[in-house]
């Protein structure tokens, strides 16, 4: 299975990248929403985890454009945010992402597991 991470944070980039490639995913990073969803649209990956505030183009946009683009709209999208109000996660919800989660509540265990639950995987670490 295939993750992309797109994360501004380089210390969450490493973090989530190694957890996913120890759980047995192949696992790619963007630095920021616009080199996402170029990543995206060359590596098609099985799910996308993305930030929501990030340099070049945000989580909202990196999500309309991932949900508009035909080969990659059914790929689930995480958004991970500190930064999440209600108003913020009800509307990516809106626009498609399958989960919202807030990256200071969640150990790095936790994201492997909600990819492992939206693909229907039993990866283990």
């Amino acid at each position: 299975m295939k993750v992309l991470i797109i994360e501004d944070d380089l210390a969450y980039r490493k973090v989530y990248s190694r957890k996913f490639e120890v759980s047995g995913y192949t696992a790619e990073t963007a630095e920021d929403g616009a080199a996402g969803v170029e990543k995206a649209r060359s590596f098609q990956p099985d799910i996308i985890f993305t930030d929501l505030m990030m340099p070049q183009m945000d989580g909202f946009q990196v999500l309309d454009a991932i949900k508009a683009d035909p080969n990659l709209k059914s790929t689930p999208v995480v958004v991970l945010t500190n930064l999440s109000t209600p108003e913020d996660a009800q509307k990516v919800l809106q626009k498609g992402a399958a989960a919202v989660l807030v990256k200071s509540d969640n150990e790095p265990q936790v994201i492997v597991d909600k990819a492992n639950e939206l693909l229907g995987t039993s990866q283990t670490t």
